[in-house]
């Protein structure tokens, strides 16, 4: 429904709220260290610095469809087209 541009903003802001259930679920163990997965590469493996490390595309997704929930999906898509016909 993203791609074609039906419904962009509801079906985005669905996206946002999964992202930030995923990112405080997902994030938990890293930030105390008790993850089952291994520990990032880069020397902070536990904290806050480790969480944002790891969650670089977590944040670029949640970016995203924050942009989408607020600007729409433009003049080339079923919304728009719905809109003006």
């Amino acid at each position: 429904m993203l791609l074609l541009g039906l419904y962009t903003r509801l079906i985005a802001l669905v996206f946002v709220l999964q992202m930030i259930v995923a990112i405080l679920t997902t994030k938990i163990g890293v930030y105390l260290g008790t993850s089952p997965l291994a520990p990032p590469p880069s020397p902070p493996q536990t904290g806050i610095w480790a969480v944002l490390h790891e969650t670089r595309a977590d944040y670029a997704q949640l970016l995203t469809c924050l942009f989408l929930v607020i600007e729409g999906a433009g003049r080339r898509s079923l919304d728009y087209l719905r809109q003006v016909g």
